[in-house]
């Protein structure tokens, strides 16, 4: 049979010649079989060759079948390989101390060829089925833990979230109740202040928010993507529109070197992509530095690199930017701020379009960010 041919069984006796007669009845029905003389011989096999069961001899000098199946029975890695004895004790007792051992089944000598091979069948099926088993329980075990894990981090998420929200809404209502009573005490300037100071604790609460909902579009499935072809440097334009402002204040160079690049992408996904690169690229590059913007066609693929002459990132940060448990969030270089959700979005929307993130960055050395994404519709990162 076509399944049997991918089974393997290890034959464990003394004598060479019980050996040769149990493999060849094995192997004429289609199974690989292999021989040990010893208990040493068949340890030294295991430990380079798996097997799916074992026929094993009780009576054998050094160490018999019973103290090698209770071995066996000890070992993670061997203990569910099935084992069978075959032996010429015909006792009860001995039969019982064949199945204590850790043996699934006990064959008396001299054996009848229908009972061994039916016996061999059973066991291989049932050994089959218990392996499948255990699979699907570590597969169960492994999405339990990871939804364990997942649930534990929206939780730490959500408080994070819950306390940078909390912050700025105690901040504008503390300045706003001390201006409504004490409004005629505060100097022009002590006004403008507090006025600015109510517009940034307002921005970085709409910001944290827009891209909250944003995050949750993703998580929850509402978020549709709709893929077609796309010109990156249209695309990167459209996302640089809303940013001149920052770019002029900052008094940063910003260059582009885009040829004739495309990709098969969603468009509005993409938009939030550039513009949170680019946007984090603006924040932590200091006043007069430079952000270069380069395209390039590899293969099926088009790659995107966002490279900044800014303050850059620690190799600790870049192994905590995409951990939802961990939210980080940085000043920008003039005090810029931001929701600490902007490289979570960009992974999450990246990675819906087929495509992957890379972060190369040296503090005081800048930041490279690179977003490789399929250039047409058949292709997969």
């Amino acid at each position: 049979m076509d399944l049997e041919n991918h089974f393997r069984i290890l034959v464990v006796d003394d004598v060479p010649a019980n050996i040769l007669v149990v493999k060849l009845l094995l192997e004429a029905e289609g199974y690989a079989a292999f021989g040990a003389t010893s208990a040493a011989a068949a340890r030294e096999y295991l430990e380079t060759d798996p097997v799916d069961l074992i026929l094993l001899d009780v009576m054998m000098p050094e160490v018999s079948g019973f103290e090698f199946a209770r071995e066996l029975a000890a070992e993670p890695e061997l203990c569910f390989v099935p084992v069978i004895f075959l032996s010429a004790l015909q006792e009860s007792n001995e039969i019982a101390t064949g199945l204590d051992s850790g043996g699934v089944d006990y064959i008396s000598k001299p054996f009848r060829k229908p009972e061994l091979l039916a016996r061999v069948r059973t066991h291989l099926q049932l050994s089959q089925s218990r392996k499948q088993l255990r699979e699907q329980n570590l597969l169960l075990e492994r999405l339990a833990r990871e939804a364990r894990e997942a649930s534990q981090a929206r939780d730490k998420f959500v408080a994070i979230l819950a306390h940078d929200l909390r912050n700025p809404f105690s901040g504008i209502l503390s300045l706003v109740t001390e201006m409504e009573f004490n409004l005629d005490q505060f100097s022009p300037e002590e006004l403008r202040d507090a006025v600015q100071s109510v517009y940034n604790s307002t921005r970085q609460v709409s910001d944290l928010l827009h891209s909250l909902l944003e995050w949750a579009q993703t998580q929850t499935g509402a978020q549709v993507i709709h893929k077609n072809m796309h010109s990156v440097e249209d695309l990167v334009n459209q996302a640089l529109k809303p940013l001149t402002g920052m770019i002029g204040k900052k008094e940063l160079k910003v260059t582009q070197s885009i040829n004739n690049c495309q990709v098969w992408a969603d468009e509005n996904t993409l938009l939030v992509i550039f513009r949170n690169l680019l946007s984090n690229a603006i924040k932590f590059t200091p006043r007069g530095g430079s952000i270069r913007v380069e395209g390039l066609n590899e293969g099926e693929h088009t790659v995107v690199s966002i490279r900044d002459s800014g303050v850059g990132i620690s190799a600790q940060t870049i192994s905590e930017l995409f951990r939802l448990d961990i939210r980080t969030t940085t000043a920008g270089t003039e005090s810029e701020s931001g929701s600490g959700l902007g490289l979570l979005l960009c992974k999450e929307f990246i990675e819906r379009n087929d495509g992957s993130l890379e972060v190369e960055s040296q503090l005081g050395q800048g930041s490279l960010f690179r977003v490789r994404l399929p250039s047409n519709k058949d292709i997969k990162v």
